[in-house]
């Protein structure tokens, strides 16, 4: 388990052959990064699990929501970090398409989860979860303070973990 962990830290940061990072391939950097942080609270999930009769696979699939989850998290974040990546040369999607148009995907993201969770019957996670980051998302400007995306990637994996293992 950890050694996934440890391959996907080092294939995203250190530059590999021909100074090749997944970091600087725009959307695979996303992907990469939203498996990093989903790994984290699904190894702890299997761990609360260990004690039923559940598969592994059944565990999977009953958590691939939480990856879905994690996706539109990585533009968010990459818009947190607009001006540091722009200063270092890594290109990610705010940089390429823009402020507006980075939120539009990352609403738009979050309205597809919400509607998929609503025919799920999971109100839970449209009302706590979807809505407050579709309304802090469309508050984001250019010159928003970084304590507020802090407490919203705070907010995260609270939510999910405790949602969840409680």
């Amino acid at each position: 388990c950890f050694l996934l962990i440890f391959i996907l830290g080092i294939s995203y940061s250190i530059p590999l052959k021909n100074n090749f990072r997944f970091k600087n391939v725009i959307f695979i950097k996303n992907l990469t990064g939203s498996l990093f942080w989903w790994y984290i609270p699904f190894i702890v999930m299997i761990y609360f699990n260990t004690d039923t009769e559940q598969s592994f696979f059944t565990l999977f699939m009953s958590r691939i929501i939480t990856l879905a989850i994690f996706i539109p998290f990585e533009p968010l974040w990459d818009i947190k970090d607009m001006k540091g990546d722009k200063d270092a040369g890594i290109v990610t999607i705010p940089i390429k398409y823009g402020l507006i148009a980075t939120k539009f995907l990352i609403i738009s993201m979050f309205t597809t989860l919400s509607i998929v969770c609503l025919g799920l019957n999971n109100y839970q996670i449209v009302l706590f979860l979807f809505i407050p980051l579709i309304l802090f998302t469309l508050s984001i400007k250019d010159n928003t303070p970084i304590y507020q995306f802090q407490i919203m990637m705070f907010y995260l994996p609270f939510y999910i973990l405790f949602s969840d293992v409680l």
